[in-house]
């Protein structure tokens, strides 16, 4: 009984902090713009009302939610075991780029372009897992923090994606910057309409979402890696976490990652581009500190945020601000809703 009153309490004082949090920081951000004498109220409603103002920008809306989502899976994945897979972002990068590598060998091939799709699709999956599997290596071999392994192998990926992009695949007779040259039409991922979405690309994100949220809150593997977090010597109890199984929970996390970067290349972009991780990773694992790790409030957010990413634009033209306003609300967010869960639990004495 007392177990449940704990987790009662857990989940109201969650609610609160989500809510109040929210309150405050459009507070805060409404006093921020009268200092310029802009109506914040007038900003806020333009927010909200800007997805639903035509169908364009609504599927733009969906099309950065879903691959948000992927990542939001990947990340939700390693952080219900305890482990901070901040590389998540690299993974994007690593499984963009090993799509645009063979479909690059293989769009002008005899093979079937249903086919080639499936295989760019695999590479991204395999390319995202292997640079997981190097972080989960010097974690498991070396001690090496999978925070640090992860920033590094980032910041590599990265690298390794400019480098591609302004050399060997660069656009001849024409600037770089943008990206490779486009892939062919047959091996674009079947779109809605004219909408930058894959009906294909929805599916599986739903499936794979919602998947891995039951797994993780409904099973007893699910169980299993939140025990491990909340007592991480368990590893060392009949063997129940060995090396390889911290190998396993990196590897599938960023094979999920990786499936993000080659789903970007083929049903977003067509081709890759310079910041075609955009930020995701990082913004994944924002929302999983805020939602305390529970995938539908996580979905939520992840929603609210591609809204204000997707409007951001043109809500800087329209009253001459700067962009970086919406990462002032997402990041004050974050902030205030830790703050005020913190305070809850810690002023009630509500226990893990």
């Amino acid at each position: 009984m007392r177990r449940i009153m704990q987790t009662d309490k857990k989940t109201i004082f969650f609610l609160l902090s989500l809510i109040l949090s929210f309150v405050v920081i459009l507070l805060l951000i409404k006093l921020l713009l009268a200092a310029y004498h802009i109506s914040g109220w007038q900003v806020i409603l333009d927010l909200i009302r800007l997805p639903f103002s035509s169908s364009t920008k609504f599927f733009a809306v969906i099309a950065a939610w879903f691959p948000l989502l992927l990542v939001l899976a990947s990340v939700l994945y390693a952080f219900r075991a305890g482990f901070w897979n901040i590389g998540v972002e690299g993974q994007i990068v690593i499984g963009a780029v090993s799509t645009t590598y063979i479909i690059r060998i293989l769009q002008n091939s005899t093979i079937s372009p249903a086919l080639v799709i499936v295989i760019g699709l695999a590479f991204g999956v395999i390319g995202g897992g292997v640079w997981a599997f190097i972080s989960a290596v010097l974690k498991t071999q070396s001690g090496l923090h999978e925070i640090v392994s992860g920033i590094g192998l980032n910041v590599l990926a990265l690298a390794i994606s400019n480098w591609l992009i302004l050399g060997p695949w660069r656009r001849f007779g024409a600037g770089s910057l943008g990206g490779t040259d486009m892939f062919n039409q047959a091996v674009w991922l079947p779109d809605i309409g004219n909408t930058p979405i894959s009906y294909l690309f929805l599916l599986i994100g739903l499936i794979i979402y919602f998947a891995v949220s039951f797994i993780l809150r409904r099973t007893r593997y699910g169980l299993h890696l939140a025990a491990f977090h909340l007592n991480p010597k368990a590893k060392y109890i009949n063997a129940s976490f060995t090396s390889q199984s911290i190998w396993r929970i990196l590897v599938f996390s960023g094979m999920l990652a990786g499936f993000t970067g080659a789903i970007l290349v083929l049903g977003t972009y067509h081709r890759l581009i310079p910041s075609v991780a955009s930020g995701m990773g990082y913004i994944a694992i924002l929302i999983s500190l805020m939602v305390q790790q529970q995938p539908l409030w996580a979905a939520v957010v992840a929603l609210l945020f591609s809204m204000t990413n997707t409007n951001s634009s043109q809500l800087a033209m329209q009253y001459q601000l700067a962009p970086s306003i919406v990462g002032v609300f997402q990041a004050g967010w974050a902030f205030c809703m830790l703050v005020f869960y913190q305070t809850f639990q810690k002023v009630f004495r509500v226990r893990e």
